[in-house]
Protein backbone atom coordinates (compact mmCIF):
# COMPACT_ATOMS: atom_id res chain seq x y z
CA UNK A 1 0.00 0.00 0.00
CA UNK A 2 1.16 3.45 -0.51
CA UNK A 3 0.84 4.29 3.15
CA UNK A 4 3.88 1.86 3.66
CA UNK A 5 5.76 3.48 0.92
CA UNK A 6 5.16 6.42 2.47
CA UNK A 7 6.59 5.45 5.96
CA UNK A 8 9.62 4.22 3.95
CA UNK A 9 10.46 7.84 2.31
CA UNK A 10 9.81 9.24 5.81
CA UNK A 11 12.12 7.07 7.38
CA UNK A 12 14.79 7.48 4.97
CA UNK A 13 14.74 11.48 5.26
CA UNK A 14 14.65 10.92 8.96
CA UNK A 15 17.74 8.85 9.23
CA UNK A 16 19.22 10.08 6.09
CA UNK A 17 19.46 6.59 4.30
CA UNK A 18 18.04 5.64 0.93
CA UNK A 19 15.18 3.54 0.67
CA UNK A 20 13.89 0.86 -2.39
CA UNK A 21 10.25 1.10 -2.74
CA UNK A 22 8.67 -2.82 -4.32
CA UNK A 23 5.52 -2.39 -6.21
CA UNK A 24 3.29 -5.65 -6.36
CA UNK A 25 0.18 -3.77 -7.16
CA UNK A 26 -0.53 -0.40 -9.26
CA UNK A 27 -2.29 1.84 -6.46
CA UNK A 28 -4.14 3.62 -7.10
CA UNK A 29 -4.77 2.86 -10.26
CA UNK A 30 -6.59 -0.65 -10.02
CA UNK A 31 -8.53 0.85 -6.56
CA UNK A 32 -10.08 3.40 -9.17
CA UNK A 33 -11.09 1.25 -12.16
CA UNK A 34 -12.23 -1.12 -9.64
CA UNK A 35 -14.51 1.63 -8.22
CA UNK A 36 -12.54 1.18 -4.53
CA UNK A 37 -12.06 4.84 -4.10
CA UNK A 38 -15.15 6.76 -4.29
CA UNK A 39 -13.80 10.01 -4.49
CA UNK A 40 -12.18 11.59 -6.99
CA UNK A 41 -10.78 14.43 -4.50
CA UNK A 42 -9.08 11.29 -2.87
CA UNK A 43 -8.14 9.25 -5.90
CA UNK A 44 -6.31 12.28 -7.24
CA UNK A 45 -3.86 12.73 -3.87
CA UNK A 46 -3.02 9.11 -4.11
CA UNK A 47 -2.00 9.62 -7.45
CA UNK A 48 -0.28 12.55 -6.28
CA UNK A 49 0.99 10.81 -3.42
CA UNK A 50 2.46 7.74 -6.01
CA UNK A 51 3.99 9.67 -8.05
CA UNK A 52 5.75 11.08 -5.49
CA UNK A 53 7.18 8.02 -4.25
CA UNK A 54 8.39 6.78 -7.57
CA UNK A 55 10.56 10.00 -7.79
CA UNK A 56 11.56 10.19 -4.31
CA UNK A 57 13.02 6.23 -4.10
CA UNK A 58 16.64 5.61 -4.65
CA UNK A 59 15.25 2.74 -6.39
CA UNK A 60 12.38 0.67 -7.65
CA UNK A 61 11.66 -2.98 -7.78
CA UNK A 62 8.39 -4.73 -9.71
CA UNK A 63 7.30 -7.76 -10.98
CA UNK A 64 6.19 -7.02 -14.79
CA UNK A 65 7.08 -5.11 -17.99
CA UNK A 66 4.12 -3.45 -17.89
CA UNK A 67 4.51 -2.40 -14.33
CA UNK A 68 7.91 -1.07 -15.04
CA UNK A 69 7.14 1.12 -18.27
CA UNK A 70 4.02 2.56 -15.83
CA UNK A 71 7.03 3.26 -13.08
CA UNK A 72 9.28 4.48 -15.23
CA UNK A 73 7.10 6.97 -17.30
CA UNK A 74 6.49 8.56 -13.98
CA UNK A 75 10.02 8.27 -12.40
CA UNK A 76 11.57 10.03 -15.76
CA UNK A 77 14.92 8.58 -14.60
CA UNK A 78 16.95 5.68 -14.52
CA UNK A 79 16.50 3.26 -11.44
CA UNK A 80 13.34 0.92 -11.74
CA UNK A 81 14.50 -2.92 -11.89
CA UNK A 82 12.34 -6.06 -13.03
CA UNK A 83 12.52 -8.98 -10.62
CA UNK A 84 9.57 -11.55 -11.80
CA UNK A 85 7.65 -13.83 -9.41
CA UNK A 86 8.42 -17.12 -8.95
CA UNK A 87 7.32 -20.03 -7.07
CA UNK A 88 9.11 -22.25 -3.69
CA UNK A 89 11.06 -25.47 -3.16
CA UNK A 90 7.88 -26.30 -1.01
CA UNK A 91 5.26 -25.82 -4.32
CA UNK A 92 7.55 -28.00 -6.68
CA UNK A 93 7.56 -30.55 -4.17
CA UNK A 94 4.14 -30.63 -3.88
CA UNK A 95 3.55 -32.53 -7.11
CA UNK A 96 4.60 -35.54 -5.47
CA UNK A 97 2.10 -35.66 -2.84
CA UNK A 98 -0.87 -38.10 -2.88
CA UNK A 99 -4.45 -36.96 -1.38
CA UNK A 100 -7.78 -38.13 -1.15
CA UNK A 101 -10.55 -35.72 -1.74
CA UNK A 102 -11.94 -38.02 1.24
CA UNK A 103 -9.59 -36.65 3.56
CA UNK A 104 -10.23 -33.18 2.89
CA UNK A 105 -14.43 -33.82 2.71
CA UNK A 106 -14.19 -32.57 -1.00
CA UNK A 107 -16.41 -34.21 -3.72
CA UNK A 108 -15.77 -37.04 -5.02
CA UNK A 109 -18.13 -37.92 -8.11
CA UNK A 110 -17.38 -34.45 -9.94
CA UNK A 111 -15.12 -32.70 -11.70
CA UNK A 112 -13.31 -30.45 -9.04
CA UNK A 113 -12.24 -26.75 -10.48
CA UNK A 114 -10.32 -24.73 -7.45
CA UNK A 115 -9.69 -20.94 -6.86
CA UNK A 116 -7.19 -20.36 -3.62
CA UNK A 117 -6.26 -16.74 -3.05
CA UNK A 118 -8.29 -13.51 -2.40
CA UNK A 119 -11.92 -13.44 -2.88
CA UNK A 120 -12.57 -9.90 -4.04
CA UNK A 121 -13.76 -7.17 -6.16
CA UNK A 122 -10.65 -7.82 -8.92
CA UNK A 123 -10.83 -11.67 -9.22
CA UNK A 124 -14.30 -12.29 -10.95
CA UNK A 125 -15.53 -15.67 -9.33
CA UNK A 126 -18.75 -14.92 -10.32
CA UNK A 127 -17.61 -15.99 -13.88
CA UNK A 128 -16.30 -18.76 -12.52
CA UNK A 129 -19.87 -19.63 -10.66
CA UNK A 130 -21.52 -19.56 -13.99
CA UNK A 131 -19.17 -21.19 -15.71
CA UNK A 132 -19.49 -24.39 -13.60
CA UNK A 133 -23.56 -23.86 -13.85
CA UNK A 134 -23.85 -24.10 -17.10
CA UNK A 135 -20.85 -27.05 -17.51
CA UNK A 136 -23.53 -28.78 -16.05
CA UNK A 137 -24.11 -31.07 -12.65
CA UNK A 138 -20.71 -33.01 -13.24
CA UNK A 139 -18.37 -30.10 -12.55
CA UNK A 140 -17.81 -28.38 -8.59
CA UNK A 141 -16.22 -25.02 -7.83
CA UNK A 142 -14.03 -24.81 -5.08
CA UNK A 143 -13.33 -21.45 -3.48
CA UNK A 144 -10.49 -21.48 -1.06
CA UNK A 145 -9.62 -18.23 0.61
CA UNK A 146 -11.59 -15.56 2.53
CA UNK A 147 -12.37 -11.49 1.21
CA UNK A 148 -14.52 -8.55 0.70
CA UNK A 149 -16.77 -10.75 -1.64
CA UNK A 150 -16.98 -13.67 -0.18
CA UNK A 151 -20.33 -13.40 1.40
CA UNK A 152 -22.12 -11.88 -2.22
CA UNK A 153 -20.42 -15.04 -4.01
CA UNK A 154 -21.78 -17.16 -1.48
CA UNK A 155 -25.39 -15.64 -1.97
CA UNK A 156 -24.88 -15.87 -6.01
CA UNK A 157 -24.04 -19.66 -5.84
CA UNK A 158 -26.66 -20.93 -3.54
CA UNK A 159 -28.74 -19.21 -6.34
CA UNK A 160 -27.88 -19.93 -9.15
CA UNK A 161 -25.83 -23.06 -8.96
CA UNK A 162 -26.82 -25.06 -5.79
CA UNK A 163 -24.43 -27.64 -5.00
CA UNK A 164 -21.83 -26.99 -7.32
CA UNK A 165 -19.83 -24.17 -5.10
CA UNK A 166 -18.30 -25.09 -1.88
CA UNK A 167 -15.91 -21.94 -0.06
CA UNK A 168 -13.74 -23.10 2.52
CA UNK A 169 -11.54 -20.02 4.41
CA UNK A 170 -7.99 -19.23 4.21
CA UNK A 171 -5.66 -22.64 5.38
CA UNK A 172 -1.85 -22.75 5.40
CA UNK A 173 -0.10 -23.50 2.45
CA UNK A 174 0.54 -27.03 3.56
CA UNK A 175 -2.97 -27.22 4.03
CA UNK A 176 -3.73 -25.62 0.52
CA UNK A 177 -1.45 -27.42 -1.43
CA UNK A 178 -3.28 -30.95 -0.57
CA UNK A 179 -6.50 -28.93 -1.61
CA UNK A 180 -4.86 -27.79 -5.26
CA UNK A 181 -3.40 -31.19 -5.84
CA UNK A 182 -6.96 -33.02 -4.67
CA UNK A 183 -8.17 -31.10 -7.88
CA UNK A 184 -8.54 -31.48 -11.48
CA UNK A 185 -8.04 -28.29 -12.97
CA UNK A 186 -6.84 -24.71 -11.14
CA UNK A 187 -8.19 -21.91 -11.64
CA UNK A 188 -6.19 -18.23 -12.14
CA UNK A 189 -8.84 -15.70 -12.21
CA UNK A 190 -9.30 -12.00 -12.60
CA UNK A 191 -11.75 -9.31 -13.85
CA UNK A 192 -11.58 -8.20 -17.27
CA UNK A 193 -9.82 -4.52 -16.97
CA UNK A 194 -6.81 -3.06 -18.53
CA UNK A 195 -5.52 -2.35 -15.47
CA UNK A 196 -6.18 -5.88 -14.18
CA UNK A 197 -4.12 -7.32 -17.27
CA UNK A 198 -0.72 -5.72 -16.10
CA UNK A 199 -0.26 -7.98 -13.76
CA UNK A 200 0.68 -11.87 -13.56
CA UNK A 201 -1.00 -13.23 -10.16
CA UNK A 202 1.82 -15.15 -8.65
CA UNK A 203 -0.51 -17.94 -7.72
CA UNK A 204 -0.20 -18.55 -11.37
CA UNK A 205 3.74 -19.96 -10.96
CA UNK A 206 2.80 -21.91 -7.77
CA UNK A 207 -0.21 -23.73 -9.48
CA UNK A 208 2.40 -24.77 -11.87
CA UNK A 209 4.56 -26.41 -9.47
CA UNK A 210 1.79 -28.22 -8.20
CA UNK A 211 1.27 -30.31 -11.19
CA UNK A 212 -2.46 -29.99 -12.00
CA UNK A 213 -3.65 -28.70 -14.88
CA UNK A 214 -4.17 -24.89 -14.78
CA UNK A 215 -6.77 -22.88 -16.45
CA UNK A 216 -6.26 -19.05 -16.96
CA UNK A 217 -9.08 -16.73 -17.09
CA UNK A 218 -7.86 -13.33 -17.10
CA UNK A 219 -6.43 -10.08 -18.95
CA UNK A 220 -3.37 -9.09 -19.99
CA UNK A 221 0.11 -10.80 -19.05
CA UNK A 222 -1.57 -13.21 -17.63
CA UNK A 223 -2.69 -14.67 -20.47
CA UNK A 224 0.06 -14.08 -22.58
CA UNK A 225 2.61 -15.94 -20.36
CA UNK A 226 -0.29 -18.99 -20.64
CA UNK A 227 0.05 -19.02 -24.13
CA UNK A 228 3.55 -18.01 -25.07
CA UNK A 229 4.99 -20.41 -22.24
CA UNK A 230 1.75 -23.08 -23.09
CA UNK A 231 1.57 -23.95 -19.40
CA UNK A 232 -1.99 -23.28 -18.84
CA UNK A 233 -5.41 -23.11 -21.10
CA UNK A 234 -6.21 -18.88 -21.47
CA UNK A 235 -9.81 -18.66 -21.57
CA UNK A 236 -11.49 -15.58 -22.12
CA UNK A 237 -11.64 -13.14 -18.81
CA UNK A 238 -15.11 -11.96 -18.00
CA UNK A 239 -17.07 -14.78 -20.02
CA UNK A 240 -18.08 -18.21 -18.20
CA UNK A 241 -19.01 -19.60 -21.82
CA UNK A 242 -15.29 -19.80 -22.50
CA UNK A 243 -14.57 -21.12 -19.18
CA UNK A 244 -17.40 -23.46 -19.00
CA UNK A 245 -15.63 -25.08 -22.61
CA UNK A 246 -12.39 -25.01 -21.44
CA UNK A 247 -13.36 -27.41 -18.49
CA UNK A 248 -15.37 -29.54 -20.90
CA UNK A 249 -12.13 -30.33 -22.53
CA UNK A 250 -10.19 -31.21 -19.70
CA UNK A 251 -13.01 -33.18 -18.12
CA UNK A 252 -14.13 -35.49 -21.52
CA UNK A 253 -9.49 -35.14 -23.23
CA UNK A 254 -7.53 -35.28 -20.05
CA UNK A 255 -4.36 -35.56 -22.25
CA UNK A 256 -5.32 -31.86 -22.80
CA UNK A 257 -3.75 -31.27 -19.54
CA UNK A 258 -1.54 -33.65 -19.25
CA UNK A 259 0.51 -31.84 -21.80
CA UNK A 260 -0.08 -28.56 -20.37
CA UNK A 261 1.18 -29.79 -16.80
CA UNK A 262 4.30 -31.69 -18.12
CA UNK A 263 5.57 -27.80 -19.77
CA UNK A 264 4.24 -25.93 -16.45
CA UNK A 265 6.38 -28.12 -14.26
CA UNK A 266 9.23 -27.02 -16.09
CA UNK A 267 8.50 -23.31 -16.11
CA UNK A 268 7.91 -23.58 -12.25
CA UNK A 269 11.48 -25.20 -11.88
CA UNK A 270 12.95 -22.37 -13.92
CA UNK A 271 11.11 -19.76 -11.99
CA UNK A 272 12.09 -19.60 -8.01
CA UNK A 273 11.89 -16.81 -5.77
CA UNK A 274 15.20 -17.68 -4.46
CA UNK A 275 16.88 -16.83 -7.44
CA UNK A 276 15.98 -12.94 -7.17
CA UNK A 277 17.89 -13.01 -3.87
CA UNK A 278 20.97 -11.92 -5.86
CA UNK A 279 19.30 -9.53 -8.34
CA UNK A 280 17.74 -7.52 -5.25
CA UNK A 281 20.98 -8.01 -3.28
CA UNK A 282 22.66 -6.00 -6.13
CA UNK A 283 20.05 -3.05 -6.13
CA UNK A 284 20.28 -2.73 -2.55
CA UNK A 285 24.54 -2.75 -3.11
CA UNK A 286 24.22 -0.11 -5.42
CA UNK A 287 22.24 2.25 -3.64
CA UNK A 288 24.05 2.04 -0.69
CA UNK A 289 27.20 3.08 -2.58
CA UNK A 290 25.56 6.18 -4.43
Amino acid sequence: PLSVAAAGALTSRRFRIPWVMDVRDLWPEVAGALGQVASSRLLRAATGLERWLYRDASAVTTVTDPFVAHIERIRARPGVHLLPNGTTGEWLDASKLEVERADLDLVEDQFLLTYAGNVGLSQGIEVAIEAVRRAGPRFHLLVLGDGASRQALEALAAKDAPGQVTFRGPVPGSEARRYLRASDALLVSLSDSPELGKTIPIKLYDYCAVGRPVIVSAPGEAARLAGEEEIAIATQPGDPGSLADAISILESDPSVGAANTVRAGAFAASHIRDDLIEPLETVLADVRRR
